[in-house]
């Protein structure tokens, strides 16, 4: 009985500490270089393309409504802050579903990536979309969210942050 006993906790602790090694990068930690594909044109993917300026990257499908809702949103706050790199990544999707969702709800994106050998669930491992990242010129993630972007988190937490990263103007006295 007492074998058992030390059976089930050594058991309890391998499941806990492999569930805690698989979270992804959280703020603080760079943004991983993952192997995506563009969709909207240009080169591959690369780290570099997060440097020199704060970049929001949406991981989004066509199917998920959460991800419908949030284009709007996103389009205001490219609008509000033009400085603002918006990156989507389109995930676990077929490219062919692109096209008519952003006919659809508009496209707040500079540029459209596609995962195509999973390393987004292999880098960032997200349980699903919508996950945003918030990305600082130096390519750390400053904010993350997974899960519908909630308009008083959206508004308490990435627009002031957003607001401290736009560049400072000089007044002439």
């Amino acid at each position: 009985m007492r074998l058992n006993f030390f059976v089930l906790m050594a058991l309890a602790f391998v499941v806990i500490s492999t569930q805690c090694s698989k979270r992804g990068p959280s703020e603080n930690d760079p943004f991983p270089a993952l192997t995506l594909a563009p969709l909207s044109g240009g080169s591959a993917w690369s780290p570099e393309m997060l440097k020199g300026k704060t970049t929001l990257i949406q991981v989004f499908a066509a199917w998920c409504p959460h991800c419908a809702n949030e284009m709007d949103d996103l389009a205001a706050l490219k609008k509000r802050f033009p400085n603002l790199q918006v990156i989507g990544i389109f995930w676990n999707d077929e490219p062919a579903n692109l096209k008519p969702f952003l006919q659809r709800f508009g496209n707040p994106y500079d540029s459209i990536w596609r995962d195509t050998n999973d390393s987004v669930n292999r880098q960032l491992k997200i349980p699903g979309v919508p996950a945003i990242y918030v990305v600082d010129g130096t390519g750390v993630i400053r904010q993350h969210y997974k899960g519908a972007l909630r308009p008083e988190v959206r508004d308490a937490y990435l627009i002031p942050y957003l607001e401290l990263q736009q560049p400072k103007t000089e007044t002439i006295r």
